[in-house]
């Protein structure tokens, strides 16, 4: 008999609500998996055609007394084995659940959301996850620096801890022919011979995206893609605008992410700190070689100096001579992103990510 999952998430859009629907759309043949998201979700509409559950609406990024009534409804009448949720949101409302339902509980935690914060919300967090990690049955990380986090905030769980590492497509086909690529690298800049730098994200703080602009603005000669959009996209055009800096595009979201990465030429992140960037095993798995921030997240995927180059934080004057040196040398910007492709297909691909979710669902 199939078990009944029920995937958690409070959040439309991001790793998290990715890799759920990642992970719903792998495992909907061994399983009965449901799912909780806002109506918002970006994914909602994809996945009413791969599940074979149902979908329960809930609120955004809000823990609403309604929403969780309304799941335990859900659990007791349809018999739910298993609750998986994803993020910080998620797994406060997941634990509400299993006080009253007693339902086996897997939690992803996709961050851990700790720098930055203020003494009192950061002490309240710490105490919250201190307080109800053990009504977990199993503690998920997305990476070892995750996991490293957590500890080095003294609230490692004590049992059932697994690291499963994010895991995108493998791209075996190339870019749907090569006039859709030129036509790409048209639509983001005239001379379509200048080296492309790409990133990928929401705009948030987390994702450090005005040092990207800063090291934009220093590289005239490379044109720099911002593909995404968010709260944050008001304070980028008027710093891109003020300052006048010609070399960088906004697309906003684009639905064909990996069309645009496979048009570029380097990917860059300069993110504050990250759990497993999905974006940069994206741009892996289409063979970009990749200058990142030297920080947790970013520090498990590629390989310095065989798949890519780390900067420090801040150093702009690296990351740019880093871009430099793999521009002007075609042959080290192939084999960087040959190896960048070959540890994404060997350690970070949804197959992978999947048979290990399907062992814990079995287990549990």
């Amino acid at each position: 008999m199939r078990k009944n999952i029920l995937m958690i998430t409070s959040s439309s859009n991001g790793g998290g609500p990715k890799q759920l629907f990642n992970l719903a759309q792998e495992l909907s043949n061994t399983f009965d998996i449901n799912v909780a998201c806002p109506s918002t979700y970006l994914y909602i509409n994809e996945l009413k055609k791969t599940i074979t559950g149902k979908i329960i609406i809930i609120n955004e990024r809000k823990i609403a007394f309604l929403d969780i009534l309304s799941i335990i409804k859900f659990i007791l009448i349809n018999s739910v084995q298993v609750v998986h949720s994803h993020g910080k949101g998620a797994g406060a409302i997941a634990r509400l659940v299993k006080v009253f339902t007693g339902v086996k509980l897997v939690h992803t935690f996709h961050g851990i959301h700790v720098t930055g914060k203020d003494y009192i919300p950061r002490t309240i967090y710490l105490l919250y996850e201190k307080i109800t990690l053990k009504l977990n049955n199993y503690n998920i990380f997305v990476s070892k620096s995750e996991l490293d986090m957590a500890a080095s905030y003294n609230f490692l769980p004590k049992r059932n801890i697994k690291i499963i590492a994010n895991g995108v497509a493998v791209q075996n086909t190339p870019l749907s022919g090569f006039f859709l690529k030129e036509h790409i690298r048209h639509s983001i800049l005239k001379d379509i011979k200048k080296t492309i730098v790409i990133t990928s994200s929401r705009f948030v703080e987390v994702k450090n995206l005005f040092e990207f602009i800063e090291i934009a603005s220093l590289t005239p000669e490379m044109i720099f893609c911002m593909l995404g959009d968010g709260p944050l996209t008001p304070a980028i055009k008027k710093i891109i605008a003020n300052r006048k800096i010609r070399n960088i595009v906004l697309t906003g979201y684009k639905n064909n992410i990996i069309d645009y990465l496979k048009s570029a030429d380097i990917y860059l992140t300069t993110s504050f700190r990250e759990a497993h960037p999905l974006s940069v095993l994206e741009a892996m798995s289409v063979g970009l070689p990749i200058v990142a921030s030297k920080v947790p997240g970013n520090i498990d995927t590629i390989s310095h100096d065989s798949s890519g180059y780390f900067y420090d934080l801040g150093n702009i004057s690296q990351a740019i001579n880093y871009l430099r040196k793999i521009s002007n040398d075609y042959e080290l910007r192939m084999n960087l992103g040959k190896n960048a492709q070959i540890i994404q297909r060997c350690n970070f691909s949804i197959s992978l990510m999947s048979r290990n979710y399907k062992d814990i669902y079995n287990k549990i």
